[in-house]
């Protein structure tokens, strides 16, 4: 029983299974470069998150339209008022929230830019995995690093000169 194993054949097997799961991790093709330093149960975290995620991509994907009621509707921003705006943002912020998806754009973007990249940009062509991972998000932070081109550029204060 797992209750009664020692302290150091608890810290070995913790060993074992970081050194598998950085064996799985490489044999995808992913880089681990390890600090001896950090707590070897946080780095056992970090491993089998790492290994959800390249399992979670690769589940079937659904849209993010189908997220939402098939009469959901997604107005132009023009012919939304600020509050309108807002209101919708939170309805699609809750809807994500279910599905795993977090929305986390530059702080001072405005609310109408956000709604515009998201019911234009996002939510009409974009794809998740279809299969929802306790522990793994999807983030929408809007950037593709190309700052030229961002619809949030003039908010960004990490932009990369080109």
């Amino acid at each position: 029983m797992e209750d009664f194993k020692s302290k150091d054949d608890k810290f070995l097997d913790l060993h074992l299974e970081n050194q598998s799961l950085e064996q799985e991790v490489e044999r995808k093709g992913a880089i681990i470069r390890k600090n001896d330093e950090v707590d070897p149960e946080l780095y056992n975290d970090f491993l089998k998150y790492v290994t959800a995620f390249e399992e979670w991509d690769k589940q079937p994907k659904r849209s993010f339209e189908s997220l939402f009621p098939d009469d959901y509707l997604l107005p132009p921003s023009e012919c939304l008022n600020d509050d309108e705006i807002t209101d919708k943002l939170k309805e699609i912020a809750e809807v994500f929230e279910q599905y795993h998806v977090r929305i986390d754009l530059v702080a001072k973007v405005p609310d109408r830019l956000i709604y515009d990249h998201l019911a234009t940009e996002v939510i009409p062509t974009d794809e998740l995995s279809a299969v929802s991972e306790m522990g793994v998000e999807y983030v929408i932070d809007g950037c593709d690093g190309y700052c030229p081109d961002c619809f949030q550029n003039a908010h960004c204060e990490v932009k990369e000169e080109f």
